[in-house]
C-alpha cells in the first residue's frame, strides 16, 4: 500500500462483473440501461486516458461537443456553463423517463476506477434522485459554505465534475434552470442544491464519503493505494478516511498532477506481479516509407565525452534516410568535433541545418528554431538529443516510437546517483520535488511508462504535438526545458517517461574546465564509466581473474595492460603542455 500526501440506448452490465481478457478488453455480460455522459472538444491525453478506463471497465461513453467550438471560457477559472447546455440537449429524448439512469463526468481530468453495475449500486443505496460528487473545498462563491447542509465527513461541497441520476429529473432541471454557455457550472448546479425545495424534490445528496466520485484536490490524505488483489484487480484505490473504495476519481482544480500520479497505477495500468498493463501490447507497424523524423542535437554547455556522443547517434538503427539533422553548438571549444562530424556523416541525412557558436544565438530561440523547421518540412516526429544524453542503446529510437505516445522520453540517469532526465513531482513554486515512487523507477524496480511532470535532454513528439509548441521555450523566467515542460503542462500534453528498456545515461558536466589540457582525463570521478570506457584498456579487467597468466619480461616485473594508447598519449600531452619537466639534478 501506498498512502499518498498528494446517444441514446447505450447499455451496461447488470449481472456479473466485467471480465478481462488479458488484453485489456472487456467481455460484455447482460445489459441494463444506464448511460454515461461526458464533454471533449478534442481527443486530449487525458480525454484518452478517460476512454481507457471507460473500455477497461465497460462503460460506453457518449461525448458530448467533439470537434465542437468550446464556448464555456477559461476553465483555469469560471466557465463550464457549455456543458450543462450540451447535456440538457442530450437528454432531450429522455423527457419524462424516470426509468432510466445517466451518469455525467468530465472527462480530461477523470478517470473510471470499477465497473457501472458497482456504481448502479452504490447509487441505490443513496435513495436518492441524483447524487452529485463532493469535495473539501468549496468553489467558486465561499460566501455559499453556511448554506450547506452538515455533514460527518469533509467532503462537504458539491463538485459538478460527476452526478449521477434519472434522465427524466435531471433533464426537467436543467429545462427549469437556464444557464449561458460562459456562466460557471459549478456555481450553476451548486445553487440548484441549495434550493431547499428542489433538492427535496427530487431527493437530491452529496457522495460525502466518496462511495461512488472521489475528488483529489485537499484530499490526497485520505487516499492510498492498495495491492493486495493486484493478481485479480490491480492497483486499487482506498479512501482511508471513509472506508469506501471509490469508482470514478477525479482531478478537480490543482490535482492534475496527482491524478496523473495515480494513473500511472490505478485502472489496472502497473502492478507488482503483472508490472506495466497499459503499455502497449501490439507493436506499431513500422515499415517502408518509415516516419519522417527531425531529430534535433543540441550542444548548449561544454560536455566532456562528445566524441562518444556522436559515435552513439551515428550507431542510432534508425534510417538515416528518413531523419533530418539539425544541430546547434553554442561551445567554440566544440566546433571541431561538430564540423568533423557534420562533415562526415550529413549526407547521409534527408537535409541538415547548423547553428554554430559564431552565430551567438541563444539557446530558447535555436530550440524554437528547430520546431519551427520541424513543422516547415512537415516531419512525422521531433526527436531531440542533447549533449548530455548518452544514448548506448541503438535501437532507442525505434522503442521509443513503440511506446506509441504523443510525447515520450527514454529514462537516463546519471549512473551510480539519483540524478535523472525527469522528475517525479513538483514543489509548490513549480520545481523539482521527488515523488514517493522515484527512486523505485529510476533504480528500475519498477518499469513501464510513467507520466510525469518534467522531462529533459532526450525526448520524441509526435507531429500532433508539435503545433502546441511553437514558441514553447521561451517562456519567462523559466530554462528552455522548464518553459518547455510548464507548456506542455498548460495544454494538456502528457509527458510520459519509458524505462522500460535500458536507454543509456547522463552526463555530468558540472565540472568539466575545457580551459585544461585533455579535459576529460579529470572526469575520473564525475563520470567514471565514460572515462573507465575511454582510457582503462578493455583487457585489464582479465589480468585480475585468478586464473590469469601474467607475462614477467624479466624478475619480478609484471606486465599487463592497465589503460589504453589513447590516455597514454594524453597524459603525456598534458605533462608537455606544463613544460616544467624536471633536469634530472637533485638541486
Amino acid at each position: 500500500m501506498w498512502k499518498l500526501s498528494v446517444l441514446v440506448g447505450l447499455s451496461f452490465i447488470l449481472s456479473v462483473l466485467a471480465e478481462d481478457d488479458g488484453e485489456n478488453n472487456v467481455v460484455e455480460q447482460v445489459p441494463i440501461d444506464l448511460i454515461t455522459y461526458t464533454v471533449a472538444t478534442e481527443e486530449t491525453d487525458g480525454y484518452l486516458r478517460y476512454i481507457r478506463s471507460a473500455h477497461l471497465y465497460g462503460y460506453h461513453v457518449k461525448t458530448l461537443g467533439m470537434g465542437e467550438k468550446w464556448e464555456g471560457g477559461q476553465m483555469a477559472g469560471t466557465g463550464g456553463g457549455h456543458k450543462v447546455n450540451l447535456l440538457r440537449k442530450a437528454l432531450k429524448p429522455f423527457k419524462g423517463n424516470n426509468n432510466i439512469i445517466i451518469m455525467f463526468t468530465d472527462s480530461y481530468d477523470v478517470m473510471f476506477l470499477g465497473p457501472p453495475e458497482k456504481v448502479l449500486a452504490k447509487f441505490k443505496k443513496f435513495d436518492s434522485r441524483v447524487v452529485f460528487s463532493a469535495e473539501v473545498l468549496l468553489w467558486p462563491d465561499k460566501s455559499l459554505a453556511p448554506e450547506f447542509p452538515v455533514t460527518e465527513t469533509s467532503y462537504k461541497y458539491l463538485n459538478s465534475g460527476g452526478f449521477i441520476g434519472y434522465a427524466g429529473d435531471i433533464l426537467e432541471i436543467l429545462e427549469e434552470h437556464p444557464v449561458k454557455n460562459e456562466d460557471d457550472d459549478q456555481l450553476y448546479y451548486t445553487k440548484l442544491f441549495l434550493n431547499k425545495t428542489l433538492r427535496e424534490k427530487y431527493r437530491m445528496r452529496l457522495d460525502h464519503k466518496a462511495s461512488i466520485f472521489q475528488n483529489i484536490n485537499a484530499a490526497t490524505q485520505d487516499l492510498r493505494m492498495n495491492v493486495d488483489k493486484a493478481k485479480t484487480e490491480g492497483t486499487f484505490l482506498e479512501n482511508m478516511v471513509t472506508g469506501e473504495t471509490p469508482l470514478v476519481l477525479h482531478g478537480n482544480g490543482p490535482s492534475k498532477l496527482a491524478l496523473n500520479f495515480l494513473s500511472n497505477y490505478l485502472a489496472r495500468s502497473w502492478d507488482p506481479i503483472n508490472g506495466c498493463t497499459a503499455c502497449p501490447r501490439e507493436p506499431l507497424n513500422l515499415s517502408p516509407p518509415f516516419p519522417l523524423i527531425m531529430m534535433a542535437i543540441f550542444i548548449p554547455w561544454n560536455t566532456p565525452f562528445l566524441g562518444e556522443f556522436f559515435e552513439k547517434i551515428e550507431n542510432l538503427t534508425y534510417p538515416k534516410n528518413r531523419m533530418m539533422l539539425f544541430i546547434y553548438n553554442n561551445m567554440a571549444y566544440h566546433d571541431e568535433l561538430v564540423d568533423t562530424f557534420i562533415e562526415e556523416n550529413a549526407g547521409q541525412y534527408l537535409s541538415h541545418k547548423q547553428i554554430a557558436s559564431k552565430d551567438n544565438t541563444p539557446e530558447s530561440h535555436a530550440r524554437n528554431l528547430a520546431v519551427q523547421l520541424c513543422l516547415v518540412k512537415k516531419c512525422d516526429y521531433f526527436f531531440t538529443v542533447d549533449s548530455l544524453a548518452h544514448l548506448d542503446n541503438p535501437d532507442t529510437l525505434l522503442n521509443l516510437l513503440q511506446a506509441q505516445k504523443r510525447f515520450v522520453a527514454p529514462m537516463l540517469v546519471r549512473p551510480n546517483k539519483a540524478w535523472s532526465n525527469f522528475w517525479g513531482d513538483l514543489s509548490s513554486q513549480g520545481y523539482y520535488a521527488r515523488s514517493l515512487d522515484y527512486m523505485d523507477i529510476v533504480n528500475n524496480e519498477r518499469r513501464g511508462l510513467w507520466n510525469v511532470p518534467y522531462v529533459s535532454s532526450c525526448y520524441l513528439i509526435h507531429k500532433e504535438v508539435i503545433s502546441k509548441i511553437k514558441g514553447a521555450f521561451t517562456q519567462e523566467n523559466y530554462d528552455p526545458d522548464m518553459s518547455l515542460a510548464k507548456s506542455l503542462r498548460d495544454t494538456g500534453v502528457f509527458m510520459f517517461v519509458d524505462n522500460r528498456e535500458d536507454y543509456g545515461h547522463l552526463i555530468d558536466a558540472d565540472t568539466f574546465d575545457v580551459t585544461l589540457k585533455n579535459p576529460e582525463l579529470y572526469q575520473n570521478v564525475e563520470n567514471q564509466l565514460d572515462w573507465a570506457k575511454r582510457y582503462i584498456h578493455p583487457n585489464y579487467s582479465q589480468s585480475l581473474m585468478e586464473d590469469a597468466v601474467i607475462a614477467q619480461p624479466c624478475p619480478d616485473v609484471y606486465w599487463f595492460p592497465i589503460v589504453t594508447p589513447r590516455y597514454c598519449k594524453e597524459l603525456i600531452e598534458v605533462m608537455e603542455n606544463f613544460g616544467q619537466w624536471s633536469s634530472g639534478k637533485n638541486t
